[in-house]
């Protein structure tokens, strides 16, 4: 076994044995650690040794906490959401099964993109903000596409608004201009509305099937960020006059949910809580420890017995997210058998994940770092460019993400947005580029990172 990959597993290893009188994790680690599949490949083996010591206890940690928490407030339903709430609600099915935990589990099948497409319909403006939000290659036809405009329809109302590039990619303050430019076009007012109303009817029947309607507590569970999917469910459901107040749990979240979208229960951080922990934290590397083995939710049809059922995207898997979905599965098995609910106490679960979290997202190995690195990731709701989530950069590519470089933009280059290839893992870019210094240019980005957290606990 190569020495730096000997040295990361056993330092996973000592955190899970520091907490054991917390939380046995430890025990079930070290077991399927030695029973090991064999004649794995090199990217199995390193998912299967990442499933095994930190994806495993760190998902455990935050269902545990979830659990804990609705049996406090006597929930009655929890619904995890697609994709990425898929192996927690398979944690969540094992733990409630061993401990006999009186809480209805279930899995609903939605997307940002199918939440959003109804909201057109219930408020123009937010929806404008959302169809020309930024990503890292979005073009006027990627907008108009997140709208549902046809392809035959999106040449007419380019021209219209006389955009000459349906593939440029273009920058923050461009998708402002193009938005303003969209929100007096007739034909995309027609188009976008039309769409926007017939998704709104089928989603709305969905919920009542799965029953978001009904007179009981329920909470939903998903990864977080920003909250918007808990809002959307709000809206699409507040239109047709139901005004109950949600509850989620999440992981994280960078922004406050608003006070009328419901209450947002965080077990990592949030704005009030920890909220310096997102300075070490990659919410897109997080995304694909919860990978789920099927394609994006992208719209609802109605089957000849009348039932509602969701429509997924093609998705080829690059990746053997089944090996890490079996893999946590079989930890969770292992983890019941070993430790007794009452004895598992959630205040300190929170601390060993960050301790987890920290080596692996911001200092991996050469191996995490070529392995997760290479996992096709999406920052876009409708999937229409994938990358490589550590994608390897030129080095003027990197150094927009060096302290000094941003220094010297704001000074001599009055902060002009240029745009670049940019890396949704900056972390394990770093480790797999050519670049001198590694070590102090991943301190730079952490620096950077901390200070944009300053500055906007500064602004709020």
């Amino acid at each position: 076994m190569d020495k730096n990959v000997s040295k990361k597993i056993k330092y996973y290893g000592k955190i899970l044995k520091r907490y054991q009188n917390v939380v046995d994790f430890y025990t079930s680690s070290q077991k399927l650690l030695k029973n090991m599949p064999k004649n794995l490949s090199y990217e199995d083996s390193v998912i299967y040794e990442t499933s095994v010591l930190v994806t495993a206890p760190v998902l455990v940690s935050y269902v545990i906490y979830i659990l804990k928490d609705a049996q406090r407030r006597g929930m009655q339903r929890l619904y995890f959401l697609s994709r990425d709430g898929y192996i927690m609600y398979k944690i969540a099915k094992v733990i409630c099964n061993k401990y006999k935990i009186n809480i209805d589990c279930r899995y609903l099948y939605v997307s940002r993109l199918v939440l959003r497409e109804p909201i057109y319909f219930i408020d123009k403006n937010e929806a404008m903000k959302y169809f020309c939000e930024y990503g890292v290659k979005v073009s006027p036809k990627i907008v108009l596409k997140r709208a549902g405009i046809s392809c035959e329809m999106q040449g007419k109302i380019l021209n219209e608004i006389d955009v000459k590039f349906k593939e440029k990619l273009l920058t923050k303050d461009e998708l402002i201009i193009l938005r303003e430019k969209l929100k007096n076009n007739e034909c995309f007012i027609k188009e976008a509305l039309e769409h926007s109303k017939s998704k709104y009817k089928i989603i709305y029947e969905y919920f009542v099937q799965e029953g978001l309607t009904e007179n009981r507590d329920y909470a939903i569970v998903d990864v977080g960020w920003l909250g918007s999917m808990q809002r959307n469910i709000r809206q699409i459901l507040s239109y047709a006059g139901d005004n109950r107040t949600l509850c989620g749990y999440y992981f994280g979240m960078f922004e406050n949910g608003k006070v009328e979208d419901g209450d947002y229960n965080c077990f990592y951080f949030s704005k009030e809580f920890n909220s310096s922990r997102r300075v070490f934290f990659n919410n897109n590397l997080f995304e694909c420890m919860c990978s789920a083995n099927h394609g994006m939710t992208v719209g609802y049809k109605r089957n000849n017995n009348n039932s509602i059922n969701a429509v997924f995207s093609d998705q080829e898997l690059k990746w053997n997210v089944n090996l890490q979905l079996n893999t946590v599965e079989k930890f969770t098995k292992l983890f019941v058998s070993e430790n007794e609910w009452n004895n598992i106490f959630i205040d300190k679960l929170s601390n060993l994940t960050q301790k987890l979290l920290k080596s692996f997202m911001m200092f991996p190995s050469i191996n995490e770092a070529t392995v997760y690195g290479s996992i096709p990731f999406a920052d876009d709701p409708s999937e229409s460019y994938m990358l490589n989530l550590a994608e390897k950069l030129t080095n003027e590519e990197l150094w927009q993400y060096n302290i000094f470089y941003k220094i010297y933009r704001n000074i001599f280059l009055n902060n002009k947005q240029i745009k670049y290839n940019e890396s949704f893992w900056i972390n394990g870019t770093i480790k797999l580029s050519n670049i001198s210094c590694k070590k102090l240019f991943n301190l730079s980005c952490l620096i950077c990172e901390y200070l944009h957290y300053l500055k906007l606990n500064k602004v709020n």
